[in-house]
């Protein structure tokens, strides 16, 4: 731009209109070329309809090594989650290891057998919708990437996944005995399990089945305590099943024979979700502990 404004200034005043002209239009043209080396801006990574593009079906085609790879899955750094970029398109996703899915399978991909993983057939998660986007090989073995379009939560469902993560969330966050973290624990697989949320137990626990049975086992437990203690077991030890039935126990509900222990550790969680029963069902009324 600067040797063309020199040679404007350089023009001569004798030079006729015309000649004037023809210079002007020159520098003109030179600076519609310095105009077209401008660089363009850069364009945006275009990521609209990204989760239709992935969940939709296709010809699931991996390589001799087992690798699977879709070709709308966007490239991403290693420290980038891919549960996490999925979940703000709408998508849960599942990560299925192959050490855990199919252990023979795993033996002979690391003893090095020929193709790699391409003899593991991963198993899909439970549940409808999900199709796979990746398999791939890590430090700690081959995983599949299942994904599906995010389903909604009935009020039901989210209340027992909440009830689920606040255990999770205590047996990790607070330093705890063992007794503790298997009461949680069993709670937790009461939830997850077995489906016994608060709201199922509002239902049809109501009416003190939990403490009811809590206190059989609690019973059961020390009874075998006692006999223990005092040698009238014949040689039986805490690992051993009680003898007996619970006493009291809820009407229709099965017992299941188990240690002293174990029978302590539900009783705790049968004395957990009573208090979580009747703390939901009184969550409206004063604590008479606080007047």
């Amino acid at each position: 731009m600067k040797d063309i404004l020199e040679r404007i200034a350089d023009s001569s005043p004798n030079e006729s209109s015309h000649e004037l002209i023809c210079r002007l239009r020159d520098c003109a043209n030179e600076i519609e070329k310095l105009r077209d080396l401008r660089p363009t801006p850069a364009a945006y990574a275009d990521l609209q309809g990204l989760r239709d593009a992935l969940l939709a079906p296709r010809e699931i085609v991996r390589d001799t090594d087992g690798f699977l790879t879709h070709p709308a899955f966007p490239l991403c750094d290693e420290d980038v989650r891919a549960d996490k970029l999925l979940a703000a398109f709408g998508m849960d996703a599942v990560f299925v290891s192959m050490e855990c899915d199919d252990s023979a399978a795993y033996d002979r991909y690391s003893d090095g057998a020929e193709g790699g993983f391409a003899d593991w057939n991963p198993t899909v998660p439970e549940g409808d919708g999900w199709v796979p986007l990746e398999i791939y090989d890590t430090e700690d073995g081959p995983y599949a990437l299942f994904a599906r379009r995010t389903v909604e939560e009935t009020n039901r469902q989210r209340r027992a996944r909440e009830d689920a993560e606040a255990i999770a969330a205590a047996s990790t966050e607070v330093a705890m005995t063992q007794a503790v973290h298997d009461v949680l624990a069993e709670r937790y697989r009461q939830i997850t399990e077995k489906g016994h949320t608060v709201d199922d137990d509002l239902i049809y626990n109501d009416q003190g089945q939990m403490s009811y049975a809590a206190a059989g086992l609690a019973a059961l437990a020390s009874e075998a305590a006692t006999d223990i203690v005092c040698g009238l077991t014949g040689g039986l030890t805490y690992a051993d099943e009680c003898i007996g039935e619970p006493e009291p126990w809820p009407h229709g509900w099965k017992y299941k024979p188990a240690t002293p222990r174990r029978n302590l550790v539900v009783a705790g969680a049968f004395v957990l979700a009573e208090i979580e029963r009747i703390d939901h069902a009184t969550a409206d009324q004063p604590d008479a502990s606080e007047s």
